[in-house]
């Protein structure tokens, strides 16, 4: 992984954790650069997201609203 890979994950919103066009960086940096216990949860937490990505069921935490990406031209949160 390079230096721009890592800091690429490093600095990635929650938002965008479950972009694909990041998996792989995911993925490695899990697999390779993260202390085990993140690890873990990263790859458990992507997991998770994929799943409920593909069946559109409802997520696993019932009463947790969905993470939402902050509105760039805005500055301000997206409504609920």
């Amino acid at each position: 992984m390079s230096e721009r890979d890592y800091n690429t994950v490093r600095n990635l919103p929650l938002c965008q954790l479950s972009d694909p066009k990041y998996l792989y960086l995911l993925r490695e940096f899990a697999g390779h650069m993260a202390p085990p216990c993140v690890a873990e949860a990263l790859m458990k937490w992507l997991r998770e997201t994929l799943i409920y990505s593909k069946t559109q069921l409802l997520p696993p935490d019932k009463s947790r609203p969905p993470e939402r990406c902050r509105d760039e031209k805005s500055n301000k949160s997206a409504p609920p």
